[in-house]
């Protein structure tokens, strides 16, 4: 690709599109300076302004190069951070209790997915709940666990990586605020007993919007009420809790 400014050759890794590009040329004597397919196009080209004096859009020759003649280095692509962002591609995949992986779980997936009852969610010999999982690179940066139990309805847990972000909390549990009683439901969670309020279950309704929300964008939906985990003051060994009169407003 050569800048409509400077001339100056680019080599292109991916497939930006042109009027997203930035480069780093360096002239002789100059510090770096940044231009773009799409600005020097319209006769922006900070190179270009500086060597003919005049905005345009005609082409300067630029033979730079790393060690030739002139001593000028070899442009640099140089790619923003929303681009970056875009070309690292958001991967989602669902894991079963038994182990098996979906990868990219579409629409239909989803919907027959939350078909399935108890012995599905609950079976003993997987490890109790199946798991939705974001990835970017091949670093796991958010999941969803999903588990079931009859007559109650489907149990959420949403993981975030908030690392880079210090005291944001990680952890949001779905809640139904209509239930206020004490019932506690036993569920087999990674193989052991793991007792949980009853009013930490939502409907089957509620629980397939949250699975496509996080399909689509790993976020969490905002047909469900979510409550972080921080606080709640819960012990999963008893089932008893004692979080903050506010989560029933």
């Amino acid at each position: 690709m050569i800048c409509g400014g400077c001339a100056a050759s680019v080599k292109i890794f991916g497939s930006w599109p042109s009027h997203h590009l930035i480069w780093l040329c360096s002239p002789p004597g100059r510090p770096k300076a940044r231009h773009g397919a799409f600005l020097a196009s319209e006769g922006c080209c900070p190179v270009q302004k500086e060597r003919s004096g005049q905005m345009g859009e005609g082409r300067l020759p630029w033979k730079g190069g790393a060690g030739d003649s002139t001593g000028e280095s070899r442009p640099t692509l140089a790619i923003p951070g929303f681009l970056l962002s875009m070309r690292m591609k958001m991967r989602i995949t669902y894991n079963s209790p038994t182990g098996y992986e979906e990868d990219s779980p579409s629409d239909a997936f989803v919907s027959q997915l939350f078909e399935s009852g108890e012995e599905y969610w609950q079976d003993i010999h997987g490890c109790g709940h199946g798991v939705f999982c974001s990835w970017e690179n091949g670093i796991r940066i958010g999941d969803m666990e999903v588990t079931f139990k009859e007559g109650h309805g489907f149990h959420l847990r949403h993981w975030t990586d908030m690392s880079k972000v210090p005291g944001q909390p990680t952890v949001f549990l779905a809640f139904d605020k209509r239930i206020r009683d004490g019932e506690v439901v036993t569920l087999h969670y990674g193989g052991e007993p793991f007792l949980v309020p009853a009013a930490l279950f939502v409907s089957k309704d509620l629980a397939v919007r949250a699975a496509r929300e996080f399909c689509e964008n790993a976020g969490r939906t905002n047909d469900v009420n979510w409550i972080p985990k921080k606080g709640l003051n819960w012990n999963s060994e008893t089932g008893q809790w004692h979080p903050s009169v506010e989560i029933w407003k």
